[in-house]
């Protein structure tokens, strides 16, 4: 059975259940609201029926678009542990790292809840901005983020963020200054 057949499965058989109680369900993913994924970790959410972040459609779009195949592979094999997502000044804070090498190779997701876009950073060695790519349509910096937005990165990243705004950040994915 297709996810979309069982998907709708269950919301009728939660609708039939809770008849006067409003148990969420979502039609499409147009009407998920991002903020629920707070405290959730990355490839949460299939439990609650809803997508993990990366497959919902509107942030899938924007990271096949942004992140080349090359580092969606690397993303998906190999930077696989999980911190729990926050919510943080607007902006939902996704992000995942290699196992025994967190601070070096992690890959974040930083969605702005207003208008679901998305933009991607990956850490990748030792120096943060020689390594640091950030992929993006909306920014053209990475300290274009609200300061709490960049502290939580900074946070996930295990270090400060001062170098931040010498980042990059565009649709190629620029690196450092």
């Amino acid at each position: 059975m297709s996810r979309a057949i069982t998907h709708t499965l269950i919301c009728i058989i939660r609708g039939l259940l809770a008849m006067s109680i409003a148990i969420p369900c979502y039609a499409s993913e147009n009407a998920l609201d991002l903020s629920r994924l707070d405290g959730w970790y990355p490839w949460e959410g299939a439990a609650a029926g809803e997508p993990p972040l990366l497959r919902v459609e509107k942030i899938r779009l924007q990271y096949e678009t942004l992140v080349p195949a090359s580092l969606r592979r690397v993303v998906k094999k190999r930077i696989v542990v999980g911190t729990p997502n926050k919510v943080v000044a607007g902006y939902l804070v996704s992000s995942t790292c290699e196992p025994h090498a967190c601070p070096v190779r992690n890959f974040q997701t930083i969605v702005n809840l207003s208008n679901s876009t998305a933009s991607f950073i990956s850490f990748d060695g030792n120096s943060e901005e020689e390594n640091t790519r950030c992929f993006s349509r909306t920014m053209k910096r990475l300290a274009e983020l609200p300061a709490e937005v960049v502290d939580e990165v900074a946070a996930r990243r295990g270090g400060s963020m001062e170098w931040a705004a010498g980042v990059e950040c565009g649709p190629n994915g620029r690196q450092g200054r």
